[in-house]
């Protein structure tokens, strides 16, 4: 899809997600007024299967921190990008099987030294069932837990994602995101405003949002 692309900003959507309402519109506002912007994004909303709101993630700024950990904290399709910056970085690792957006993101600053900005809240919204590849392991007994991953996973899953971690960092020299690290990296706005949101919505339709 990527190769046939023609347009200036590119993403992509999973068949079982949704765009959130008036995005492209919020996205070339934010172009007009950022022009020299290649990459923009946005927060998204964690949905059960009837797609009610199990979750709010507000879009938060760029941490200079976690990117030293090897992490870019985007959500999937809530990033826009330009094809210019696809093309720079190779276009997507087909080798990945988990992180093949994860590792677009940490290329955009590590190899063309460009940050998003965060231009809406919510742009995405990702529908978590047990069918789907990364979020159904947040599903048990048919409901959705509020952190996305499990404690602990397979042996087997735990082997693909840090043979993926190694792909997506290469040589880089990644400083370890301890709890201190992790805390100190939040961005309280954007997290505390999450918070109140989840306790507001959750259980609604995202189209209340």
């Amino acid at each position: 899809g990527f190769a046939h692309a023609k347009g200036r900003f590119l993403t992509w959507l999973n068949a079982d997600d949704v765009m959130l309402p008036g995005v492209i519109e919020k996205l070339k506002d934010a172009a007009a007024k950022h022009p020299a912007c290649e990459w923009f994004a946005g927060g998204c909303l964690w949905l059960d299967p009837e797609m009610r709101i199990v979750k709010c993630n507000v879009a938060r700024p760029f941490s200079e921190m976690r990117y030293r950990s090897g992490i870019v904290n985007v959500c999937g399709p809530s990033s826009f990008f330009t094809k210019r910056l696809l093309d720079a970085v190779g276009g997507v690792d087909v080798r990945l099987y988990y992180s093949m957006d994860s590792k677009l993101w940490f290329q955009f600053r590590h190899d063309c030294g460009v940050r998003y900005r965060t231009f809406m809240d919510y742009a995405w919204g990702l529908r978590i069932h047990e069918a789907a590849k990364t979020s159904g392991q947040a599903v048990k007994n048919g409901k959705v837990k509020t952190s996305m991953m499990p404690k602990s996973d397979s042996e087997k899953v735990a082997k693909i994602k840090e043979t993926e971690f190694k792909l997506r960092v290469g040589d880089f020299p990644v400083v370890p995101l301890t709890p201190l690290r992790r805390f100190l990296s939040i961005h309280w706005p954007s997290a505390l405003k999450g918070l109140f949101a989840t306790l507001i919505y959750r259980g609604k339709s995202y189209k209340d949002v």
